[in-house]
């Protein structure tokens, strides 16, 4: 049974790309291709820009989904959140 949302997608679809999208934010962390300075901030962004993802994505396009999420999530995340090596720095 899918479980429509008054949006133009799933929960199921919306919950499968929050969590690709987790999973290459934790990747582009530990390859100190971003920081992440407050973890609850990073899942409510990535709550919203996969809603928005899911509402833009148009699966008559053609493209594919997985493709699309992978090149467009992992540039928003670089640029929302750009590696700061002066972070790394007060960690430890």
């Amino acid at each position: 049974m899918r479980e429509e949302t008054s949006d133009n997608f799933t929960v199921e679809e919306l919950c499968n790309t929050i969590f690709y999208l987790s999973r290459y934010a934790e990747a582009l962390e530990i390859d100190g291709k971003i920081s992440v300075p407050d973890e609850e901030e990073l899942f409510w962004m990535i709550f919203e820009w996969a809603k928005d993802f899911e509402n833009a994505f148009d699966p008559a396009s053609g493209l594919d989904h997985q493709m699309e999420l992978a090149a467009h999530g992992a540039q928003w995340l670089t640029e929302t959140f750009p590696y700061m090596p002066e972070m790394e720095m007060t960690e430890m």
